[in-house]
């Protein structure tokens, strides 16, 4: 009886060396290549929003330069408007558009949430 045992226990003890070892070894594998494949999901969503904002960003910056343009030449065509008054004008609504940035109206957070609900949508919703 003695002998079975601790044939048994020699049969376990050796099992238990070479498992453990391929087990760390299936683990490590494991991590090897799920780093890469997470990298990749990462950076597919990241360019997928890189898109979006760029396009807004754009889209935002050449409607803020058009209509700054067309208004300070609608301003300056105003009868009675001299180089001064339109600088104070320009100077003046550039000094409340700094102070704006910054305040969040309710209207303006709901815009924000609509933004931030169409930039996380899968880009294969199509949707633009």
């Amino acid at each position: 009886m003695k002998k079975h045992t601790s044939s048994r226990k020699r049969k376990t003890v050796v099992v238990s060396l070479w498992v453990k070892p391929e087990h760390q070894k299936l683990h490590i594998h494991h991590a090897v290549l799920l780093q890469p494949i997470i990298e990749q999901a990462i950076a597919q969503r990241m360019a997928a929003i890189s898109t979006r904002l760029s396009s807004l960003l754009v889209r935002g910056v050449l409607d803020t330069g058009q209509v700054r343009r067309l208004v300070i030449n609608l301003l300056a065509r105003q009868p009675g408007m001299t180089p001064e008054t339109l600088e104070e004008i320009i100077d003046g609504s550039q000094e409340g558009s700094r102070k704006q940035i910054t305040h969040l109206t309710p209207q303006l957070t709901s815009l924000i949430e609509e933004v931030e609900k169409w930039l996380l949508q899968s880009e294969d919703t199509g949707s633009n």
